[in-house]
Parts: structure tokens; C-alpha cells; sequence
């Protein structure tokens, strides 16, 4: 059973660094404890317990060495920002149903500082058996945004995981065009990272808005062109209510930046949709 026992070892490592009663508050503290000389493999028992907890599912359940009774735990959340988690919000993250709490108060408690909810964290790591979970709970809301405006949908669409987009897209309320603090939509976020399959889950919904603008002016095409997701392009370009030839705050099109980044197949096809276009 080697992840049982790469998970108890993690974990009573870290426990032999007092890890739990440290009171890390800021990501400065993190990283220096975790590059302490007197505790060199505190940087992997860290990061890495947690998956190797998750495989534990597989060889009988988590082990009773497992810290999910840590509160506070300090965490560097998706884009480089330090949280502090609680025990469910580790839980959902890693994907540990053994671990969450009876009853469902906690299914919509935020985290301390980036207000990660629990659905939002379970989407971010794409852990589908707990996506289920939280939204098989009434009162479970799955349009709240953290503090940088990221919803559940974003936070899935912009990791590629195509299963739980499609649970969320099956939610009647869900809010499909949402924007982030810099004018991210799940849309546009999946096609700048070329998550074709999630792509094509959203362009189905019947609400999605193709041409919203970020913040600088990239939209979905900008972003699959700029990147050169060729399959992404096709995609957006099989829209008839595309928009080819939106400028972005600099005044660059999608086309012009295929064309500045080398990717001749989408210039071919940029191209062509917008001479007919303007026929």
C-alpha cells in the first residue's frame, strides 16, 4: 500500500516539525519554512501528501494520521495567492470524502482570504465524485466568485477538466458568462489554455456570449489565436456570431497576433473567414 504509507510518512513528518502548531500567516512564512535546512523534506511531505492521500481511496482509505483536523492551514491557492484552509476546504481540494464533515454547513464557507469555496476547489483539482457531492446539496451556490472573481465553471474551465464543466453546465442556474476581476470568462479562459472538449461543452450552452472582451479587449478567438490553439479556432470560427476582427486595447486583432506569433495554419483560416465574411 505505498501512497497509505507515503501519506503517513508526509504527514508524520511534518507533524515532527510542528508544522500544525507553527501559525504560518503569510506566504514569506511558507516558503521559509518550507526551505528550511533543518527540515529538508518539508517541501515535498507538504506538497505532495495530499496525493498521495487521494490514492489511498484505492488501497482501503485515507490513513488516521491524516491532519484534516488542522485549522488554518496555509496554502498557495491557483495563481500564487496564500489561504488559509479548514479542514473540509483540504478535503474537497485533494479529493478525500473521508475526510468532510458530517451534515452540509460547511458547503458554501468560503476560505479566509481568497473566498475559495469548497465547489470552487473541487472544481480547480477537477475532483468529479466531489463536484457531486456539493452540488447533489440544495443549498449549495455555485455562482459565488472568490476575491478575484473566479466562479466554479472558470475554475474548471480553465484546468481543461471536461467532466466536471459538464456537471456544472447541467446546473439550470448556472451563470456561463460570468467575468473575472480582469474580464475572464470561462469561455475565453478555456480557449486561451486550448481546452478544446470544454470549449465545445460551452460554445453548446445556449447562453454563452463568444465576443465578451477581458479587461485589455482579448476575447475567446484572441485568446485560441494568440496562443495558437488551431482546434480551438475552428471551433469559434464554426459561430456565425463570431466576431473576427475585435481590436484589443493596443489595437491588435486575432489575426494580427497569429500572424506576430508564427501560427500560419490560423492566419490561413483567420483569413479566410474574413474575406468571406466581408463578402
Amino acid at each position: 500500500m505505498p501512497n497509505t504509507l507515503l501519506t503517513a510518512s508526509c504527514l508524520s513528518y511534518l507533524s515532527a516539525c510542528k508544522f500544525a502548531t507553527r501559525k504560518i500567516s503569510s506566504d514569506e512564512e511558507l516558503k521559509d519554512f518550507l526551505g528550511s535546512e533543518e527540515h529538508p523534506l518539508c517541501d515535498y511531505a507538504y506538497r505532495h501528501w495530499g496525493t498521495h492521500a487521494a490514492g489511498c481511496h484505492e488501497e482501503g482509505g485515507i490513513p488516521d494520521v491524516v491532519l484534516l483536523q488542522w485549522g488554518h492551514y496555509p496554502f498557495i491557492t491557483e495563481g500564487g495567492n496564500f489561504d488559509l484552509f479548514e479542514r473540509d476546504h483540504i478535503a474537497v481540494y485533494y479529493g478525500l470524502r473521508d475526510g468532510l464533515l458530517p451534515g452540509n454547513e460547511w458547503y458554501n464557507q468560503p476560505t479566509s482570504i481568497m473566498k475559495f469555496t469548497p465547489l470552487i476547489l473541487a472544481c480547480t483539482h477537477g475532483n468529479k465524485d466531489t463536484v457531486q457531492l456539493l452540488l447533489s446539496c440544495s443549498n449549495v451556490t455555485i455562482n459565488t466568485q472568490t476575491e478575484k472573481g473566479r466562479t466554479a465553471l472558470i475554475a474548471a474551465s480553465d484546468n481543461g477538466h471536461e467532466a466536471v464543466v459538464k456537471l456544472l453546465l447541467s446546473c439550470s442556474d448556472v451563470a456561463i458568462n460570468t467575468q473575472t476581476e480582469n474580464g475572464w470568462t470561462a469561455l475565453s479562459i478555456a480557449s486561451g489554455n486550448g481546452h478544446e472538449a470544454v470549449v465545445k461543452l460551452l460554445l453548446s450552452h445556449s447562453d454563452v456570449a463568444i465576443n465578451t472582451q477581458t479587461k485589455d479587449g482579448r476575447t475567446a478567438l484572441y485568446a485560441a489565436s494568440d496562443n495558437g490553439h488551431e482546434a480551438v479556432v475552428k471551433l469559434l470560427l464554426s459561430r456565425s456570431d463570431v466576431v473576427i476582427d475585435t481590436q484589443t486595447e493596443d489595437d491588435r486583432t486575432a489575426l494580427s497576433a497569429a500572424f506576430e506569433n508564427g501560427h500560419k495554419s490560423i492566419v490561413d483560416l483567420l483569413s479566410k473567414s474574413f474575406n468571406v465574411d466581408k463578402t
